[in-house]
């Protein structure tokens, strides 16, 4: 059975907003909440604005060159992972010839393994979020 939306109250800089989410992204409302909260606060605190439709702007404007930068870095990274996994497809065509594991001790298949390895801690290393120190813009000097 699926559960109604819910009336959910949060403060931005002091001010309560009144918000109707469903009961499972109302962490994620949070979340959200929070950061905008914390980005005019920052804002505000550099003391040039004090008007808060401007302040909003300002972290509106903040947040949306951070999102464009971290959309930035995934295309960058999940390009960089697609070369590695290039690489490692063609790297048994790359081996010298004559280069086998016909003794089947298994000293080729350990270092594939090894290289796949390398392949799925780059790939995980490059999922994580890209966190950027917010930068002062000051639009309305």
């Amino acid at each position: 059975m699926k559960r109604l939306p819910e009336q959910v109250t949060v403060k931005i800089m002091g001010r309560e907003y009144a918000f109707v989410c469903e009961p499972d992204e109302k962490a994620s409302l949070f979340e959200c909440c929070e950061l905008v909260d914390q980005k005019m606060s920052l804002i505000r605190a550099h003391g040039k604005l004090s008007a808060m439709d401007r302040i909003a702007v300002m972290a509106s404007l903040s947040l949306a060159q951070e999102l464009i930068a971290t959309r930035a870095a995934l295309v960058a990274s999940e390009a960089r992972v697609a070369a590695a996994q290039a690489m490692a497809a063609a790297a048994p065509a790359a081996l010298p010839a004559g280069l086998t594991d016909d003794a089947g001790n298994g000293e080729l298949d350990h270092a594939v393994a090894a290289v796949n390895e390398r392949i799925e801690q780059f790939i995980a290393a490059s999922a994580k979020p890209v966190i950027l120190a917010p930068r002062a813009v000051d639009l309305f000097d």
